[in-house]
């Protein structure tokens, strides 16, 4: 819309079409989605960096590329693990590691407990169970376990979310160290797909994990509720002030 009146925009450039097929009238976008979709297939996927590559590997899955999801996939379960940039209990290290440089597990781990519901691949979750289960007790672990020797840590503010940890692309001292709702979430997803998984194939085993993602999620809640309270309200463009839930 930029353009003068009359300019020719060039076509997008012609890609293989990809396992599920989107047809739309209009010619143009549908090239623009095929375009789009070519370059999950792509080399420059962040492929070290989970928490971006996470979203990369569930879009791969909605549109059939599971090979290349299992690329993504592979790279990491294969890994002995590398301490991220975040307080966990079993380690601290703010260190640069683009194999675990921000929160990450609960994304990867959403990534893979949908793989089974979008393929019903029984056998591919079963190959795969001892390291996504490592990863869910991972994370129960981590909400647990943080601060357990500070007295009456259950009355905590924090109680219940994971470590503080760094986001962005940033070293000492710029960085934003602290607890974030949005990585909390990303693990609760990862957690609750991996028990819908499990309890599919394994309801007993699956019964655990079904309660600690409830238990989390209802941690969650009340922290959010508590913080919404207590936070200063805003002014909105409607001239009314608001209450919001930070960051």
């Amino acid at each position: 819309w930029t353009c003068p009146e009359g300019t020719a925009v060039p076509p997008f450039p012609k890609v293989d079409d990809p396992p599920m097929q989107v047809q739309l009238p209009d010619p143009r976008w549908t090239d623009a989605w095929r375009a789009g979709t070519d370059q999950l297939r792509g080399k420059h996927m962040w492929g070290g960096i989970a928490i971006e590559v996470g979203r990369v590997a569930y879009d791969m899955e909605l549109i059939g590329l599971h090979e290349g999801a299992d690329k993504v996939y592979d790279h990491f379960l294969q890994s002995p693990g590398v301490k991220s940039d975040g307080d966990y209990s079993d380690g601290h290290d703010m260190g640069f590691a683009h194999d675990s440089t921000h929160a990450s597990t609960g994304k990867l781990l959403f990534a893979m407990g949908n793989r089974y519901f979008l393929t019903g691949d029984t056998e591919w979750f079963e190959q795969r169970r001892q390291r996504l289960q490592a990863a869910a007790d991972w994370i129960i672990r981590q909400r647990k376990e943080y601060m357990n020797y500070i007295p009456n840590r259950n009355e905590l503010f924090v109680a219940g979310m994971m470590p503080p940890v760094m986001l962005g692309d940033y070293l000492w001292p710029t960085s934003d160290y602290r607890w974030y709702y949005m990585t909390n979430a990303y693990d609760l997803q990862g957690l609750q797909r991996f028990a819908d998984a499990l309890s599919e194939i394994d309801p007993k085993a699956g019964e655990k994990y079904q309660k600690e993602a409830e238990a989390f999620r209802e941690d969650l809640r009340r922290i959010v509720k508590q913080e919404t309270i207590l936070s200063p309200v805003r002014l909105g463009r409607d001239g009314k002030y608001h209450s919001f839930i930070p960051r």
